[in-house]
């Protein structure tokens, strides 16, 4: 027996080398293409996640899948999603059973695929995240270590952050000050260093996965499985946050700790303590912030004083409102996903500031002009079946549905659908559902 407990803490020890060898030769191969500008071949990165799943245990599997959320624009993260979601099922075939969780995953495939009839269908670049997440739905990950799925995801985003803002610094000369000068927002780098794979991110989507990542974090201080590296990871990401001057990044934050006060069953005394000590830690937050950035504070207040608080998304909604019950065909159909963009234009004309007509700036309207009614039933089943599947694993907490609460709140300013960070978050989710256990 004490044979048997030995060798699996070596397989377990073993299986965490791999993961983190594996990622500290992407991060550095990451940061020789972003900082020092030397193009390495990012397929180097792609057979590095296929050498992770292939030798590392299924905790370090889900968690590789989960750093694809902030790694994503670093390489092709679609095949590796597919490549190491193969060695996924032949190495935990056991695990899985066919179920009909799978029938919203092939509701959507045909349905797209009726929109698709005479033009090209790219089955990679639409089903690669819905499909990860339907197969982890019919596979058994209630054991998997959640600690290392958050702690891997947190690491992983401040990697990307710190070398997007070194990065940033090089290319204004190690002036912080004047990197933020105009209507400069975290994320985008000017230059776009690093060829076509640069870790360039809008500032919303950035400050969605700062938000993300400080759930998954909050979680293990509830369940009383934090360290004291956890604060100083918060700490970061609430900073790096601000940075991004993003108006959905303060809102979904200021709801995130609100829900993280009312949630478990505590005591009036514990609530206030937590209450406290959550102003405490806000107020910390904010005045760190303003000592080495005020500016962005200063920014960030104008921003919420501007005529249109919602930075043109109103009139965006307004305007998709009317397309979509002007015409029947697309409140019964869609218009499908392939191309979206192009056939916006050809309704719309040229795109009006930029190309801000490209998609919809709210999930649920996306979700009706892509495939209309039908496919928002369809998609509204697939998250049906994350709940009843977790259900089977985990009893349900208001804690374990923060993910997906998160979700829901930033797509009404974002895309869903094609967002690839957004349908990434999706997977989190479900792992958040299965594995964040009832106090």
């Amino acid at each position: 027996m004490l044979n048997q407990g030995f060798t699996k803490n070596i397989k377990i020890n073993t299986n965490r080398v791999v993961l983190w060898v594996g990622l500290c030769l992407i991060f550095f191969i990451v940061a020789v293409r972003n900082i020092l500008k030397i193009e390495l071949p990012v397929i180097l990165i792609l057979m590095i996640t296929v050498g992770i799943a292939l030798f590392a245990g299924k905790s370090e599997l889900i968690a590789l899948f989960v750093s694809f959320i902030p790694l994503s624009g670093a390489f092709q993260y679609k095949y590796a999603i597919l490549i190491c979601l193969l060695i996924f099922l032949v190495k935990y075939k056991k695990d899985f059973k066919f179920s009909w969780f799978l029938v919203p995953l092939l509701l959507m495939i045909a349905w797209e695929l009726l929109h698709s009839l005479g033009c090209e269908y790219s089955l990679v670049e639409f089903l690669r995240e819905i499909l990860l997440c339907t197969i982890l739905i019919m596979s058994n990950i209630k054991d998997i270590d959640y600690k290392l799925v958050v702690r891997t995801l947190a690491i992983c985003v401040l990697f990307v952050l710190g070398v997007m803002l070194i990065k940033l610094l090089m290319e204004s000369n190690f002036d912080f000050m004047s990197i933020f000068n105009g209507t400069y927002r975290f994320g985008v780098s000017e230059k776009g260093a690093g060829g076509s794979y640069a870790l360039n991110f809008n500032a919303n989507q950035l400050g969605f996965i700062c938000n993300l990542t400080i759930i998954g974090l909050l979680q293990l201080i509830h369940l009383k499985q934090n360290n004291k590296l956890d604060i100083v990871f918060i700490i970061a990401l609430v900073a790096f946050g601000f940075m991004t001057m993003s108006r959905t990044f303060i809102l979904c934050l200021s709801i995130i700790f609100v829900l993280f006060l009312f949630s478990g069953k505590e005591t009036v005394l514990k609530k206030i303590k937590k209450a406290f000590g959550l102003i405490l830690l806000i107020g910390a937050l904010l005045i760190l912030v303003y000592i080495i950035m005020p500016f962005v504070i200063d920014r960030l207040l104008e921003r919420f004083q501007e005529d249109d608080v919602t930075g043109g998304r109103s009139k965006l909604f307004v305007l998709y409102l009317d397309l979509i019950f002007s015409d029947v065909k697309i409140l019964t159909f869609g218009l499908g996903m392939q191309n979206l963009a192009d056939k916006l234009t050809i309704i719309f004309g040229q795109p009006v500031d930029g190309a801000v007509l490209a998609v919809p700036h709210n999930g649920i309207e996306e979700l009706i002009v892509v495939w209309g009614l039908p496919g928002l039933a369809i998609f509204s089943s697939f998250i049906l079946a994350l709940f009843v599947s977790a259900k089977k694993s985990n009893k349900i907490t208001l804690l374990s549905c923060f993910p997906l609460i998160l979700i829901f709140i930033a797509t009404q300013a974002g895309q869903l659908l094609s967002s690839g960070t957004a349908l990434l978050a999706l997977v989190f989710s479900y792992i958040s559902l299965v594995c964040v256990k009832k106090e």
